[in-house]
């Protein structure tokens, strides 16, 4: 199996286990998106436009390199966020909704167990 190495990308670091994200909701919000852009919902250049902004907003964003860490993917969450927000895809209020029942269903999950949000 060849190990996949993301050295050459840029604004990339990888981590001690040569993994790109730090926790599995990193990977997944970053899947997230992908998978809206691809279907289209929104335009690869519209996300990344956005989430340039809040890295600004936040003084993540170095050309040299961005850390990977929480603040990285918080940036990244509320750039999708504002972006459904944008197109209509959801508001203010059914994001708050859905924040809620997802804390909820972690919260109330056991480790190892999927997390199940309830309708």
């Amino acid at each position: 199996m060849i190990k996949n190495t993301y050295s050459n990308l840029p604004f990339i670091k990888q981590n001690k286990d040569a993994s790109v994200f730090l926790a599995p909701w990193q990977g997944q919000l970053f899947a997230i998106t992908v998978h809206m852009s691809e279907i289209g919902y929104f335009s690869w250049f519209e996300f990344t436009n956005l989430l340039g902004k809040h890295l600004k907003l936040e003084n993540l964003f170095n050309f040299n390199e961005v850390t990977l860490d929480d603040r990285y993917y918080i940036c990244w969450l509320n750039a999708l966020e504002e972006l459904i927000i944008n197109k209509k895809l959801g508001n203010k209020k059914s994001i708050s909704i859905f924040k809620k029942k997802w804390e909820n269903a972690f919260n109330n999950t056991p480790h190892g167990k999927p997390v199940k949000i309830e309708d």
